[in-house]
C-alpha cells in the first residue's frame, strides 16, 4: 500500500517502525524503512499519515 502524504509517496509495505513524539504540541513522526531510511514528518503530514493507516476492531472469538 502506497500513502501520498503532499509531495512524498510512502511504501507503507517496507515500514519496520514508527516512533511517535510531540514537538511543539504537534505530532512528530519517525518513519523507519528495511534499510536506513528514515523519513520525518510532523503536523498536518503527521496527522495526514496516521488518518490514512488502516485499523481494525479486535473480535472475541465467542463473537465469531
Amino acid at each position: 500500500m502506497y500513502i501520498r502524504i503532499g509531495d512524498r509517496i510512502i511504501n507503507a509495505a517496507v515500514i519496520t517502525d514508527i516512533e511517535i513524539t510531540e514537538l511543539e504540541g504537534e505530532p512528530l513522526l519517525k518513519i523507519h524503512f528495511g534499510s536506513d531510511r528514515l523519513v520525518k514528518l510532523s503536523g498536518e503530514e503527521a496527522e495526514v499519515f496516521l488518518g490514512s493507516l488502516p485499523t481494525y476492531s479486535p473480535v472475541s472469538e465467542e463473537e465469531v
